[in-house]
């Protein structure tokens, strides 16, 4: 079976405006030392495995943090907005069925990229970080 954290990412991957933006730049854990802006990294937040008096439940709901890096405060959040329409319908992915996701918090951030060899300069990254609840079931 497909983790649902890749099954995430491949689902963003396959977003029409997301690959717009990012390409195939997006990632689990981290991004790769390099890798050029924008891009998205994603990380399992958290999450439970349900059960209910007949045994486990059929649909499961995990936390998952998508990272939405860009060189501008607006492609951040423009790339943002486009993750967010990208995960809130139902989908199917492999052996994974997205239900639902909803979003519960947004934080906004930077951070000092690696230093260019040329100038010496770290440059300033751009990040719209969102949380979603992602519903979803084996199929």
């Amino acid at each position: 079976m497909m983790s649902i954290t890749a099954a995430t990412r491949d689902r963003l991957k396959a977003a029409g405006a997301v690959e717009a933006i990012v390409s195939d730049r997006v990632f689990r854990d981290e991004r790769p030392q390099g890798t050029p802006l924008p891009a998205i990294v994603l990380i399992g937040a958290g999450g439970a495995t349900d059960y209910h008096y007949r045994g486990r439940a059929s649909v499961q709901r995990v936390r998952i943090q998508l990272d939405c890096w860009a060189g501008s405060r607006g492609d951040a959040d423009a790339l943002g907005v486009a993750v967010i329409e990208a995960m809130e319908g139902a989908a199917d992915l492999g052996s994974i069925r997205f239900v639902r996701a909803f979003v519960t918090d947004r934080r906004d951030g930077s951070d000092r990229g690696e230093t260019i060899a040329a100038t010496g300069a770290a440059p300033l990254a751009y990040r719209a970080s969102i949380d979603f609840f992602v519903w979803f079931k084996e199929v």
